[in-house]
């Protein structure tokens, strides 16, 4: 439990309650321990990869092992009126900093390509170990699938995962670290959330008919 300088106040005895300076002194002294009190409660919030943001989100990055600095810069994801697929909901805005190309990955993404190495660096390079970590890491609806394509290649599927262009752009580069070695990664499949992958005479919670199904965006790492 965190205590305030008004919790400390309150706990001194009536008869000095009206004393000015004494008070004054009071606060200057319990002030900078309460402040310090409060960074130890939130430190695990404020490093925890579902939560950290900004510079505390790079440190988490830099303990995995990945960093939110693109090698490529990447243009043409900012949003903008009357360009399909680059709307409010699907571009990202453009920062004090970017000019016409983004340096830096936000942190919505960053989080997602951080949690993807987290699973790597402890991942046996088998199917159902993965299908395993995946459960354990994206709890908000998100569903990850695996297709061992059979020529020392594999593609991922990320169903619920709203990515945006920019995200698209940053599985183009390359930026989703989750493969064994030596393995591949042909394509990956995006579906975004709310929706179902459009199938024939399968209805399960992947899958669904052309009428309601979604036809799956491919994308090919560079």
């Amino acid at each position: 439990m965190s205590y305030t300088v008004e919790y400390y106040q309150s706990l001194v005895t009536s008869e000095h309650q009206s004393a000015p300076n004494y008070m004054a002194w009071l606060s200057a002294m319990i002030e900078p321990l309460t402040v310090i009190q409060s960074v130890i409660d939130n430190f695990v919030t404020n490093f925890d990869v579902d939560t950290a943001i900004g510079k505390q989100l790079d440190a988490v990055g830099q303990w995995v092992g990945v960093s939110r600095v693109l090698e490529t810069p990447i243009t043409g994801v900012f949003a903008t009126f009357d360009t399909e697929g680059l709307g409010f909901d699907q571009g990202i805005w453009s920062g004090p900093f970017d000019g016409t190309s983004i340096t830096l990955m936000p942190d919505y993404m960053y989080r997602i390509v951080i949690k993807f190495k987290i699973l790597a660096n402890k991942w046996d390079g088998s199917i159902p170990t993965a299908y395993a970590d995946f459960a354990t890491v994206f709890t908000g609806g998100e569903f990850v699938f695996i297709i061992d394509n059979q020529d020392m290649s594999m593609s991922i599927g990320l169903v619920g995962f709203d990515i945006g262009a920019f995200g698209e752009a940053v599985l183009q580069q390359g930026y989703f670290p989750f493969k064994p070695e030596g393995v591949l990664i042909r394509d990956y499949i995006i579906i975004p959330a709310g929706q179902k992958i459009a199938a024939f005479d399968l209805r399960t919670d992947l899958f669904d008919g052309f009428d309601i199904g979604y036809f799956a965006k491919f994308i090919t790492p560079s």
